[in-house]
């Protein structure tokens, strides 16, 4: 996760890539909610949920200055993020259809 693409990777490649930020940061979080929160059905961790995963976010990017090459990115963060507000936006949406 700490590595990057190399220089002269086509366009797309690149894009997908990407989305390793997203993708990551909702399969884990969707992940979570569905094993340990659905059990809870408490609306007041849903903050909670978020300031974990925004730590989470900037946790890993702080490690990537200690990796030669790498750098701090607020861009990431939101990557990273939207990740975890897509994933609460599915899963109250499935929460909502399985009490239907």
């Amino acid at each position: 996760f700490f590595i990057s693409p190399g220089h002269g990777q086509s366009r797309l490649f690149l894009e997908i890539w990407n989305l390793g930020h997203f993708l990551l940061f909702f399969s884990v979080s969707f992940l979570w909610l569905y094993l340990f929160a659905h059990k809870q059905h408490k609306s007041s961790s849903i903050p909670l949920f978020i300031g974990l995963c925004l730590s989470i976010a900037v946790f890993t990017e702080l490690l990537q200055l200690l990796i030669p090459n790498r750098s701090f990115s607020i861009i990431d963060i939101g990557k990273d993020m939207a990740g975890c507000i897509y994933t609460l936006l599915s899963y109250s949406k499935e929460a909502v259809e399985d009490t239907i």
